[in-house]
């Protein structure tokens, strides 16, 4: 949920923007659903932010519908269960969970991650898998990318599309990835 400064709901945390461009882009702000719309809420306006909600510092909020800007992502529809191109790899991963992180005050993009324990951690099964898995001594691997190895080719990560099936990656040259 996100609350106003006076502990009252507006509405529920639909996604995150981050500005691309930098290292590790900060996370510039909130789209909040509140019904009918999604609204932009500058990250400046967050009091506090976490696994219960986003709290506001102010009590005024601009309800013109959102609108991305071409130097912006969203974290959850342009980014999460996207395809991404391994290229040392020289396969195609998923985008299964982010790693964001405190840098120097504010919250920014770190790491992407493309294991199978990012997976777990959204569906809610993490837990439960490290416990089975320490039981019967199976290696739990994280694997993550360092988002400064990730290369957006265009602003938006949703336009990318692959043009060569999975199995006809492993044939290609890499001057042709």
């Amino acid at each position: 949920p996100v609350l106003d400064a006076h502990g009252e709901p507006i509405g529920k945390v639909d996604d995150l923007i981050v500005a691309i461009g930098d290292r590790y882009p900060p996370v510039t702000g909130l789209v909040v659903a509140t019904g009918r719309r999604g609204i932009f809420l500058p990250w400046s306006h967050v009091a506090s932010f976490d696994e219960s909600g986003a709290r506001l510092s102010t009590g005024t909020i601009d309800i013109t519908r959102f609108q991305q800007r071409p130097n912006e992502i969203q974290l959850r529809q342009d980014l999460l269960d996207k395809q991404i191109v391994d290229i040392d790899g020289r396969k195609v991963v998923r985008v299964n969970d982010l790693s964001l992180d405190d840098v120097e005050g504010k919250l920014h993009l770190v790491a992407v991650d493309v294991g199978a324990a990012g997976l777990l951690r959204r569906l809610g099964l993490e837990r439960g898998y490290r416990v089975l898995a320490r039981n019967l001594r199976l290696p739990t691997p994280e694997r993550y990318i360092d988002w400064e190895d990730v290369d957006p080719v265009e602003t938006s990560i949703a336009s990318i599309r692959l043009r060569v099936p999975h199995g006809g990656l492993t044939e290609l040259h890499p001057a042709d990835l």
